[in-house]
């Protein structure tokens, strides 16, 4: 249909499928934001996070919204919550301002997907009245001109013909070369605010940068975010962005296979990974087992044994994931980066020593090239400092950890993450992929146990337990 005036634009929005309703709003409010800028920073200082946070859950809600969220009632619960924390900057900013315009779009867009999320009614104790589609209408207050939007959204989402939502979050929000003036001077004030503490704000003025510039955040790391619980965001700005880091750095140095949960049984499996022709993963295996055998077996007295790091890491890998390809590589790398940063200090400059290094950093290049899992988790090892013995003085009993959460996994998981556990509570030198693998897994299953089981008796202790677990993972504790 064609569309020259704002009574198209409703037109055509009602005729819409809900999705599209809800990324047409949290488009709207992401491309509105930058007029929050307009605030004084004493408002902003007091409100900011509230509307930041409306503004990215509703826009990674409206990015999954073709996907089975995990807990679509808890999404619904944090979008509302969102939408009622932008509302009390409605009254702070003044009406007809820039700011009070920024805040009443996320804040109408968070309606629409709570909407979107628990129906029209919403929830009861908050409400969001009105089909989603009207909501998503609501998005547009503060525009001069709805056509021009609604037109600019639909060239996209249809720019090669089919219909694609998930296209309108990964192009630029602005397609020519620089914002509009006066969105422009409000986008330096509102970064002059966040630029002020970037320990506390960085990552928000990194979030919309990234939009700007049509290469959005980690869309996990987003939804992450987007599902912490209400008492964390009452907690204010400064205890959110500890939280934001430690979510980036979880995702950053991710080096296992995920876990994912199987909707039909309710518990906890290993994700497949990219299956390589047994032919590369033999070669691979006797081509590392052959140079390590020699280098442990060097007349020259180069300080290898059993017990060093880099064996136990290299050993591990061969007998427990002999078919794995992205743990065979990372375990590999692991061992090569160990031996690169050690030969000539702790290690002398022994040629066997060197030949083992260079074969382990080959055959985990070779494997990258042909496993794109490899090749990602390879590269988020590489972020990590080399690292000590994973035993710290005050760490948390790991085997019960391990008992607690694989309650809710299938054989698989259980076996691999127990078996990890005593591993870790065995002390000594620990891998850093096994010490990866096993903080990524029970902090996947605890923050589903703190979402879904709000009962659990033994739901305390086991958060305060990954939290010691993620602190292993801080490079500047290492």
């Amino acid at each position: 249909m064609e569309i020259s005036d704002f009574e198209q634009v409703k037109a055509w929005l009602e005729d819409q499928e809900p999705e599209t309703a809800i990324c047409f709003a949290a488009w709207n409010a992401l491309r509105r934001l930058p007029y929050l800028g307009d605030a004084s920073h004493l408002v902003l200082n007091n409100h900011a996070l509230n509307v930041l946070r409306a503004l990215l859950v509703t826009t990674v809600y409206a990015r999954f919204s073709d996907t089975n969220l995990s807990n679509e009632s808890v999404a619904a619960t944090r979008a509302a919550y969102a939408s009622q924390d932008a509302l009390v900057f409605v009254g702070e900013a003044q009406e007809g301002s820039k700011a009070h315009d920024a805040v009443r779009s996320a804040e109408e867009a968070s309606r629409a997907v709570t909407a979107f999320l628990c129906g029209p009614e919403g929830l009861p104790e908050w409400g969001s009245h009105g089909s989603v589609q009207t909501l998503a209408r609501f998005s547009l207050v503060g525009f001069p001109d709805p056509t021009t939007e609604m037109l600019s959204f639909k060239e996209v989402i249809y720019k090669n013909g089919a219909l694609n939502l998930t296209a309108i979050f990964d192009q630029m929000l602005w397609p020519q070369p620089e914002l509009p003036l006066d969105l422009h001077r409000c986008l330096q004030k509102l970064n002059a605010f966040l630029s002020m503490d970037l320990a506390v704000w960085g990552f928000w003025k990194r979030w919309y940068e990234g939009f700007l510039g049509g290469n959005p955040v980690n869309w996990e790391v987003q939804l992450a975010i987007a599902m912490l619980p209400n008492k964390d965001w009452d907690k204010g700005p400064e205890w959110i962005a500890e939280k934001i880091r430690r979510i980036e750095r979880n995702a950053r140095t991710s080096v296992a296979p995920p876990l994912i949960l199987d909707q039909e049984q309710r518990v906890f499996v290993i994700a497949d990974e990219d299956t390589l022709p047994s032919e590369v993963m033999v070669f691979a295996r006797e081509r590392i087992a052959m140079a390590l055998q020699n280098a442990l077996s060097a007349s020259s007295g180069n300080g290898l044994h059993d017990g060093s790091y880099e064996t136990i890491a290299i050993r591990l890998a061969l007998e427990r994931h002999p078919g794995n390809a992205s743990l065979l590589a990372t375990a590999f790398y692991d061992a090569s980066l160990s031996f690169a940063s050690n030969i000539g200090a702790s290690y002398p400059e022994d040629t066997s020593l060197i030949n083992l290094k260079n074969a382990l950093y080959a055959t985990a290049e070779e494997i990258c090239e042909l496993s794109p899992d490899a090749r990602k988790r390879c590269a988020r090892l590489a972020s990590l400092a080399v690292s000590e013995s994973a035993v710290i003085p005050d760490q948390p009993d790991v085997l019960e950890l391990a008992n607690i959460v694989t309650e809710e996994t299938d054989e698989e998981a259980r076996e691999v993450i127990q078996t990890d556990a005593r591993e870790i509570a065995a002390g000594g030198v620990i891998p850093k992929w096994l010490r990866a693998r096993f903080t990524n897994y029970v902090t996947t299953i605890a923050i589903w146990i703190d979402r879904t089981k709000k009962g659990h008796e033994r739901l305390s202790w086991l958060v305060k337990a990954v939290d010691q677990l993620l602190d292993w993972f801080k490079s500047e504790d290492s």
